[in-house]
């Protein structure tokens, strides 16, 4: 009988393993993260990236970070590896690592417990800021903390609360952040919201019906208001039609709003509106509040031939970076990975892979370390979001419905 390779066990472990207690999720990739702390290692860890990327074409590299970044507390890049490559990468680095602290952890979905119960550390290993990362479905044996998530059933309580109170309700939809997700939204009914005006599709949401995560198409019929509201880890909008206005201004279609944590309004529409909506995915008091009027914009080349994109968000200490991306039509950049995972809405023409065609509507989510092949054989314009996936919860695998 041939023995297995540790790459091959670690690919193929199951999700219920009996030599442990407990169930873990699934494999599907592993990040390492390089950290410098200091001039001397900042030039041995990109000597270091330089290597990688020409001894292990399989690796995909991420941007240099000069300063801490989300729960790291000292600067670093991050290198993404599928499972297969472990066994070969990870003792690469151990030899090669010289006084670098270098952080190894599997990509699961789950990134409190990938960090926080599962890290692999060679060399010294550095404190991280677990309390910025959100719990998930998936836990390490023994948790004490238990998020209740009902899929298409009454909700679960949690086992620590008193039996004299009932969490809130919570609903999931595409919120199993381990596999890829899709919508057409042009295909989907329009469901009503608090105004008995303002209606919405919804493609993604985890906790309780009316203040969980959420990414929705929002629709404001002619004269419509909404109540006056804070936005708790903030908002972002982008106006597909219309003018969406509250008290701030007024906001034609083609306007990028983020509204951080702290901003209030009292949204509203004369003419009527539809935005693309993403609510509670932006935590920071820091971050900055961002109005950007795309369609004075200036595009800038990428580096792959036929794509151009207008920045609309990056700051310094958050992983999520948003932009346009504008595809000449006949653009094939080959095979293209997503190290943190992307989300994409695509607002003009069609984004074809091997999975299928996305035309103007279609909503994706790509996780953590997926690989495809997209194309545009007529162009296209589309909102990406990379990075953002470290701010959503997750919760356990759901079928996609059109609440």
């Amino acid at each position: 009988m041939s023995e297995r390779t540790l790459s091959d066990r670690i690919a193929k472990r199951p999700e219920s393993d009996p030599r442990d207690p407990g169930v873990h999720p699934p494999i599907h990739g592993f990040h390492a993260h390089v950290y410098f702390r200091n001039p001397q290692e900042r030039d041995f860890a990109l000597a270091l990236r330089e290597d990688i990327a020409r001894t292990h074409p399989e690796a995909r590299l991420g941007r240099i970070h000069d300063r801490a970044i989300v729960v790291h507390t000292a600067p670093m890049y991050q290198v993404y590896f599928p499972p297969e490559a472990f066994g070969e990468i990870v003792p690469w680095l151990m030899l090669r690592r010289g006084k670098l602290s270098i952080l190894v952890h599997a990509l699961t979905g789950d990134v409190l417990a990938e960090h926080r119960d599962w890290p692999l550390w060679r060399g010294q290993p550095l404190p991280l800021l677990i309390d910025r990362l959100q719990p998930s479905a998936h836990r390490s044996p023994g948790a004490a903390s238990r998020e209740p998530v009902r899929e298409r059933g009454p909700a679960i309580e949690e086992s620590n609360m008193p039996s004299s109170q009932s969490p809130p309700q919570q609903e999931s939809l595409h919120g199993d952040l381990r596999v890829r997700a899709s919508a057409d939204t042009k295909a989907m009914e329009w469901t009503s919201s608090p105004s008995g005006s303002v209606w919405r599709k919804r493609v993604h949401l985890v906790g309780p019906p009316e203040s969980g995560q959420v990414t929705s198409i929002v629709r404001y019929e002619p004269d419509s208001t909404f109540p006056a509201h804070d936005h708790p880890e903030g908002e972002e909008i982008l106006v597909l039609e219309g003018v969406f206005s509250d008290e701030h201004g007024d906001w034609p279609a083609g306007t990028y709003l983020l509204n951080p944590e702290g901003f209030r309004h009292a949204p509203f529409s004369r003419p009527g509106c539809v935005l693309l909506v993403k609510l509670r995915q932006y935590p920071g008091a820091d971050r900055r509040h961002v109005v950007i009027d795309t369609r004075k914009g200036s595009w800038q080349p990428t580096g792959t031939p036929g794509i151009e994109r207008q920045p609309l968000y990056e700051q310094a200490g958050y992983s999520d970076v948003s932009c346009l991306e504008r595809w000449a039509p006949g653009t094939d950049p080959g095979e293209v990975v997503h190290p943190d995972g992307t989300e994409i809405f695509v607002l003009e023409g069609a984004l074809v892979d091997e999975i299928g065609q996305f035309e103007a509507g279609s909503w994706l989510r790509l996780p953590v370390g997926h690989a495809h092949r997209p194309r545009s054989e007529i162009g296209c314009t589309l909102y990406v979001k990379r990075g953002g996936l470290a701010y959503l919860r997750a919760a356990p695998r759901s079928e996609p419905s059109s609440r």
